[in-house]
């Protein structure tokens, strides 16, 4: 049993500690995924600024029994080049939920949250990047109505 609230401070800790969890969880499928020297002190300086602003939505999933946090998503309103007809979007920046609660509906929590938080504000539409590699988050968004839209291309520089 868990329960879907706003972010606060005292939260920024396990939050941090879910990123880490989640950037080495890619890493075991895409060695381009790592955890940089301060990776984790820079990521909940962002969540702490992300905390404070209206523009920003964190949320975190908390086990109702033992306290412990066991997901996170962050969200923002982004606003659009001119060049497009939307003027703004939302933008799903991370979605993480640690090992042992996947497959137990956190992630379909959190993004329904997240989904009413972006309506509220009108948002006409919602963007996100999935790891092209990760299928099981693949299959998450998907299976959420998200489909392909644009292709984020790397090339590493020699």
């Amino acid at each position: 049993m868990f329960e879907i609230r706003s972010a606060k401070i005292k939260d920024l800790y396990d939050i941090g500690e879910l990123w880490v969890e989640l950037i080495n969880f890619h890493n075991s499928f895409d060695d381009r995924f790592e955890v940089p020297k301060d990776g984790k002190k820079e990521y909940v300086k962002q969540c702490k600024k992300a905390i404070s602003s209206n523009n920003y939505c964190v949320l975190i999933a908390e086990n109702l029994l033992t306290k412990e946090i066991v997901g996170c998503i962050i969200g923002y309103i982004a606003e659009s080049s001119p060049i497009f007809v939307e003027q703004y979007y939302g933008f799903i920046a991370d979605i993480s939920v640690t090992k042992k609660y996947r497959g137990q509906g956190v992630g379909t929590g959190l993004y329904s949250a997240i989904l009413q938080w972006f309506a509220k504000r009108n948002v006409p539409s919602i963007q996100l990047n999935a790891a092209h590699r990760n299928e099981m988050s693949q299959r998450f968004w998907r299976k959420q109505g998200f489909s392909d839209y644009l292709d984020h291309l790397y090339m590493r520089l020699k």
